[in-house]
């Protein structure tokens, strides 16, 4: 893949150089209150200075950028679609228009400055170091996707370019201070799980790298987790519980008898409802009484058996649902009542 140079970056810096005396340009007619004429300049300047860039960018990438047309159906209008290859023939680059792909080619070449800077300057042994060489595999891998080393890099850009512990030697990282610098960078980050797991990954990954190149002896990082206590933990929304008050009791249980009345034995769950107003029974529970567990001489209700649910494989081979059966006794472990 195709570096940018010293001379590049020159031009870069000038083409910098000359947009900033424009824009003082600019604030000077503004100042004076002629504001088309500032206008008018400004536009000339961003036509500008995005053709310079253009012409930079053309510089650097060499592989062609290919319209096609995707077919939408019978009637419809044709799909344009616009890509280009970075490094010899992947990751692929797509847009739907030119301008998008140009963009995106734009930020690749970017980071790639960002990294063959850094790396001169930079323990080549350490994470910072590591890097450039890591990140540029990353986008030379035919199965990664922009998108993937994108989210990469942009871990890399919060996280670890500018930690001072990024440019230690890995050979000289004890794991207690891997340990401590780990939990601290979750604490200060305020770091779910979510992005813990982003940072370790992308920490393992360039441990694994300088190891698999022979930069250092051993992995200490990988072997370590962030411990719990440092990352936030989500806010869990805790449920209302539907209760109600002494006072809506009686108005309950005059309308829950009113539609038994009217629908008789076909809702038996009204019935149910006032009856378990009084003894609280689980549902197991409460389905499975006769009339033999009432004993009315002393005044008791017997609880002792219950119904558990009856599972079977379907032909998915996934179990399912199949019916309910009563047993006798309660759930494992639980004694027969007296209410």
């Amino acid at each position: 893949m195709a570096k940018i140079s010293d001379e590049q970056l020159a031009a870069a810096r000038q083409t910098a150089k000359e947009i900033y005396g424009a824009i003082q340009n600019i604030q000077t007619l503004l100042a004076c209150g002629n504001m088309e004429h500032a206008r008018e300049m400004l536009e000339a300047n961003v036509r500008e200075m995005e053709e310079k860039i253009r012409q930079l960018l053309y510089e650097v990438h060499h592989n062609k950028i290919t319209k096609s047309e995707q077919s939408q159906g019978k009637g419809k209008p044709k799909r344009i679609r616009w890509e280009t290859y970075v490094g010899c023939d992947k990751p692929r680059i797509r847009g739907n228009t030119l301008e998008d792909v140009e963009e995106q080619l734009i930020r690749f070449y970017k980071l790639d400055q960002e990294s063959t800077r850094n790396q001169k300057t930079v323990n080549p042994n350490s994470l910072k170091g590591t890097y450039p060489a890591w990140i540029h595999e990353r986008k030379e891998n035919k199965n990664l996707s922009p998108q993937t080393w994108s989210r990469d890099a942009h871990t890399y850009a919060e996280l670890l370019e500018n930690d001072p512990f990024a440019e230690r030697d890995l050979n000289s990282i004890t794991r207690k201070e891997a340990q401590e610098w780990l939990n601290k960078k979750a604490q200060e980050n305020h770091m779910d799980r979510k992005k813990a797991n982003r940072f370790k990954s992308l920490v393992n990954a360039l441990e694994k790298y300088a190891f698999a190149n022979d930069k250092i002896k051993d992995k200490t990082l990988s072997l370590l987790t962030i411990q719990p206590e440092y990352l936030v933990r989500k806010r869990e929304v805790q449920k209302e519980e539907a209760i109600y008050l002494q006072k809506e009791i009686p108005i309950f249980i005059d309308a829950a008898w009113e539609n038994y009345q009217k629908l008789g034995s076909r809702n038996d769950g009204y019935l149910a409802s006032i009856f378990n107003q009084s003894f609280g029974l689980r549902v197991a529970e409460l389905v499975t009484l006769q009339w033999t567990d009432l004993f009315k001489d002393v005044n008791k209700l017997h609880i002792c058996r219950h119904e558990i649910e009856i599972k079977e494989i379907n032909e998915d081979n996934k179990p399912c649902r199949a019916g309910y059966r009563t047993v006798d006794g309660l759930k494992k472990g639980v004694p027969d009542r007296w209410l």
